[in-house]
C-alpha cells in the first residue's frame, strides 16, 4: 500500500534529521513503522542508514520495531553498520537488536558489512557484546577475509586481537592470507602470517625443521639410537 502524504512526510523528516516534524506526525497519530511502499524502508531505518542517534532513540521509545526488515531484507541495525555508527549500534544491541540476519543475495551480516567497510568503532562493539566474529556470508566470507579483501589495516589487526579465526576460507578456497598474498597486501599479510604462527605454536604443532632441545631436525631417531645401544 502506498504511503500516505503525513507518513511521507514522518519518513523525509527521518532522513533529514528534522526532530520536530518526527514529532509532529507522531502528534497527529502516523504511525511509527511506516514503510516508503516501494524498497520498505522505515523511519527507524533511514535515520540508522543516516547516523541519527537521536532520531533512532526517540522512535524507539515511539514503539518503532527494530525487528523490521526492508526488502533486501536489511533492519535497523544493518543500516547503522552500514553507516557507521557506533553509538546507533550500541543503542539497538541494548535494545535486544538481532545481529543473525543475513542479506538477501549475499548473506552479508552487521558485522561483515561493517568490517567490510572498515567501521572500526562499530566493530568494537560488536566485540563487545561478544558477537561471534567468524559467522560466513554466502560465499563464506568471514569479517576477517572482507576486511582483508578491502586493504584494512586497522580492522584487520583489531580482529585478528580479537580473537578471530585466520585459519578459515572461502569458497574460493583462500584464506584472508591467501587473500592478502595474491593482493600484495603485505603488511595484512605480515600479520595474519604472525597469528598462524602463533596460533599453530600455541597449539603446540611442530612445523617440519623445527628444533626440539637442541635435536637438529632429522637426528631424533639417530639420538634414540645411540641412547638405547649405551644401555645395552
Amino acid at each position: 500500500m502506498d504511503p500516505s502524504k503525513l507518513e511521507l512526510k514522518f519518513l523525509r523528516a527521518a532522513v533529514d534529521n528534522d526532530m520536530n516534524t518526527l514529532i509532529e506526525c507522531i502528534n497527529q497519530g502516523v504511525n511509527v513503522n511506516a514503510t516508503d511502499g516501494v524498497l520498505e524502508w522505515n523511519a527507524l531505518m533511514y535515520a540508522a542508514n543516516n547516523g541519527h542517534l537521536e532520531v533512532v532513540r526517540m522512535l524507539i521509545d515511539k514503539g518503532a520495531d527494530i525487528h523490521a526488515k526492508n526488502i533486501s531484507r536489511w533492519n535497523a541495525i544493518m543500516h547503522a553498520a552500514n553507516s557507521g555508527s557506533a553509538e546507533i549500534i550500541a543503542l539497538l544491541l541494548e535494545t535486544g537488536a538481532k545481529t543473525d540476519i543475513a542479506t538477501m543475495v549475499t548473506g552479508v551480516t552487521p558485522l561483515i558489512l561493517a568490517a567490510g567497510k572498515g567501521h572500526e568503532k562499530v566493530v568494537q562493539v560488536f566485540i563487545d557484546f561478544k558477537l561471534d566474529l567468524n559467522v560466513r556470508d554466502e560465499g563464506e566470507n568471514t569479517a576477517l577475509i572482507k576486511a582483508t579483501m578491502n586493504n584494512h589495516i586497522k580492522m584487520v589487526d583489531l580482529l585478528i586481537k580479537a580473537g578471530a579465526d585466520v585459519t578459515l576460507k572461502n569458497d574460493d578456497d583462500q584464506t584472508a592470507l591467501d587473500i592478502a598474498r595474491e593482493k600484495g597486501y603485505k603488511e595484512i599479510a605480515r600479520m595474519l602470517q604472525k597469528a598462524l604462527k602463533l596460533r599453530t605454536d600455541t597449539e603446540g604443532v611442530m612445523k617440519p625443521g623445527k628444533r626440539i632441545r637442541g635435536v637438529k631436525p632429522g637426528k631424533g631417531r639417530a639420538v634414540e639410537q645411540k641412547k638405547a645401544q649405551a644401555k645395552q
